[in-house]
């Protein structure tokens, strides 16, 4: 079975091994609070689970920012409470997450934003309180790994999700030390969100990313919690999509989705709503200024193999322009991609400052392994190319949809640039516009 297929393996093991019946503390859903870490070691060896134990002096500078922000929980309280990811900078170098900068006047209510990206010099936003569990976490790793390692309530449970993953794709695919890190970390952030989210008397929540513990919180306060879409969803997105008739899992009380194109034939077992993207795609792009161009999407988990092939691209065809536009999960390495193609004046760094917008703007073509962007851009009819690793097998939305152009060497990416052909689109919507009124309506449920 190919790579791109380890999700019908995947969920095939959950039902063959019962894993939605185990229980944490005999309340909690075990499978349900491990099962994206382990679905991601399975597709990326090298994925992390555990916090790295570093005690550097950046860890504890981050440590005290969250801690002094907390002051501003005192003798407040507050109706939002918005789970923020500010990673984009605008014109002032300052960071902002344009999920709530969409929706913050929409919402009667005072706000409260609690930041998870915490070592940025400045925010737009400024009434945020910051994530203190990620660095409490870090700072007192050894701690964490004591308590685990005495801890072995759980040892039936987590020998019955090695045995079900050995069985099914016959390698060690996490280790016990790591399952009871996941569930140790669970319910250290399930206590502080409880604590934090009753202390300010929080009506409801906003949030995009992966958080099982601030949905579980959530619910146990009988807080509505809405989760707006972060990302393409596909019949692998495992954050997103179960078996047939599970059961015993943490979800939101609405999805909020770009369109229903995402959700469509899929076996998710949330309330979802099709609102429409944060994103005007019905505005007119600029034509590019250089017409012998190319941009190539980088992303965290090829980046090395992408900038490579610009290396490449760029030795075969030396008049061609080719633009590098970095995902906000490298913006922090920019130095470092900045000194790797400095001495290339036809291979551009794209300015972080950039908004999706910008970057259409800069070509007509695009070369990209693996990002949602990938819609984006069809939603623009530009060329794209798609770069396939002999080692790399994403399932994509796309996959049974549209005709897009793959290629594995430089080769054929020259071919393919001189006879490309027109995705068949299908008549499909990936963005729908923000239907303001939809929201509102979908928001107005608020519990007793």
């Amino acid at each position: 079975m190919r790579k791109s297929e380890n999700h019908i393996l995947f969920f095939e093991m959950e039902n063959k091994f019962n894993l939605f019946d185990l229980r944490l503390n005999n309340k909690y859903p075990l499978w349900d609070v491990v099962r994206f870490y382990v679905w991601m070691r399975l597709n990326n060896t090298n994925y992390k689970v555990l916090s790295s134990s570093s005690k550097s002096r950046s860890s504890i500078k981050n440590l005290l920012k969250s801690f002094f922000s907390l002051r501003k929980i005192f003798f407040n309280n507050y109706d939002n409470f918005f789970y923020s990811c500010s990673r984009i900078p605008n014109n002032n170098n300052e960071y902002f997450d344009p999920y709530f900068e969409k929706i913050k006047n929409l919402v009667p209510g005072r706000w409260i934003t609690y930041e998870t990206m915490i070592g940025k010099a400045k925010y737009f936003n400024l009434n945020n309180v910051f994530d203190i569990t990620t660095y409490i976490k870090i700072i007192f790793n050894f701690c964490f790994r004591f308590l685990c390692l005495v801890d072995n309530r759980h040892k039936n449970e987590i020998n019955q999700i090695n045995v079900s993953c050995k069985e099914t794709f016959g390698v060690n695919l996490i280790n016990t030390l790591e399952i009871k890190m996941i569930i140790t970390h669970f319910l250290f952030e399930l206590y502080w969100y409880k604590f934090l989210l009753k202390h300010l008397r929080i009506k409801k929540i906003f949030y995009h990313g992966f958080s099982k513990s601030l949905m579980q919180a959530a619910k146990e306060l009988n807080i509505p919690f809405y989760e707006f879409q972060h990302g393409e969803i596909t019949n692998a997105t495992i954050c997103y999509i179960y078996s047939q008739n599970v059961r015993n899992i943490i979800t939101p009380d609405k999805l909020f989705t770009y369109s229903e194109v995402w959700t469509a034939k899929k076996n998710i077992p949330y309330n979802c709503v099709a609102i429409g993207s944060i994103n005007d795609y019905t505005i007119k792009i600029k034509e590019p200024k250089i017409i012998n161009s190319v941009v190539i999407i980088s992303s965290p988990f090829q980046s090395n193999k992408l900038t490579e092939l610009a290396f490449k691209l760029n030795k075969k065809d030396p008049n061609i322009l080719i633009y590098y536009k970095l995902h906000p999960m490298e913006f922090y390495n920019y130095d470092y991609f900045n000194t790797l193609f400095n001495k290339h004046k036809m291979i551009k760094l794209v300015d972080l400052k950039y908004t999706i917008f910008d970057v259409l703007s800069l070509s007509n073509e695009f070369i990209l392994s693996y990002s949602t962007t990938l819609y984006e851009l069809l939603n623009f009819n530009k060329k794209i190319y798609l770069f396939r690793d002999t080692n790399y097998d994403q399932n994509t939305l796309l996959n049974d949809e549209l005709d897009v152009p793959i290629f594995n060497s430089i080769e054929t990416l020259i071919e393919l640039r001189n006879n490309s052909i027109e995705p068949n689109l299908k008549q499909l919507v990936f963005f729908k516009p923000f239907n303001v009124d939809l929201f509102k309506s979908s928001i107005s449920d608020v519990r007793s």
